[in-house]
């Protein structure tokens, strides 16, 4: 798809010529793309595909300060927003997964160095998941702000079942786990779990995330 500053000699166009040429703006970046017919817009694939979208969809909206700060932060000063910058991430991982253990919960923002591990655990009350890490040695001037993540309902993407989520975080020098309570208990859940850091600077980054299918305490 072609960016354009003055189609057709002027300082804006909007829709299809001939059945040929399309043009438009998406976010205010205007743009020129082929005129495309949906051969089959009931395929297999393609219904995967919405139906991954939609279920993406249901579960930005039910993020929480956690969650959604490692998307607005790739989204920053692009012509996107946090809600597309998670899509974008999550779609092709998923629309072919039967799973959410894929599912990316952090794409990684300014270089933040991944967890040395992630390995959330069922806990000891019923509807606990208790998320233990280790985090890795930092770059010079670099420091850890804190681990965050959250947990959802196991299941297939497809199937647009309920999100069911929660989030925590924990703030210390050197954290080795945060819980996760009144859970559905004995539920799989997948689990993500990322680092933020204030870089050398004071720019704040963040790590790409890990995720784990974990049981819930019964």
């Amino acid at each position: 798809m072609a960016k354009v500053k003055a189609p057709l000699l002027s300082m804006r166009a909007s829709g299809t010529i001939g059945k040929n040429i399309v043009f438009g703006a998406w976010r205010g970046v205007p743009y020129a793309r082929q005129h495309v017919i949906p051969s089959n817009p009931q395929s297999a694939g393609q219904i995967s595909t919405r139906n991954t979208f939609k279920w993406l969809n249901d579960l930005y909206r039910h993020l929480g300060g956690q969650g959604i700060q490692p998307w607005d932060a790739a989204a920053a000063g692009r012509p996107f927003t946090g809600r597309n910058a998670l899509i974008k991430s999550n779609l092709p991982q998923l629309r072919a997964a039967a799973s959410l253990a894929l599912l990316v919960g952090s794409p990684g923002v300014k270089g933040g160095p991944a967890l040395d591990s992630f390995t959330p655990n069922t806990g000891a009350a019923s509807g606990d998941i208790d998320f233990d890490f280790t985090i890795p040695e930092l770059p010079a001037g670099w420091a850890l702000n804190k681990v965050a993540g959250f947990a959802v309902i196991e299941q297939d993407p497809h199937d647009l079942g309920p999100v069911g989520y929660d989030e925590g975080s924990y703030v210390g020098a050197n954290p080795q786990t945060f819980t996760l309570p009144d859970l559905i208990p004995a539920t799989d859940y997948a689990c993500v779990g990322w680092a933020v850091y204030v870089a050398d600077g004071g720019a704040i980054a963040y790590s790409p995330s890990s995720t784990a299918i974990v049981t819930s305490g019964a």
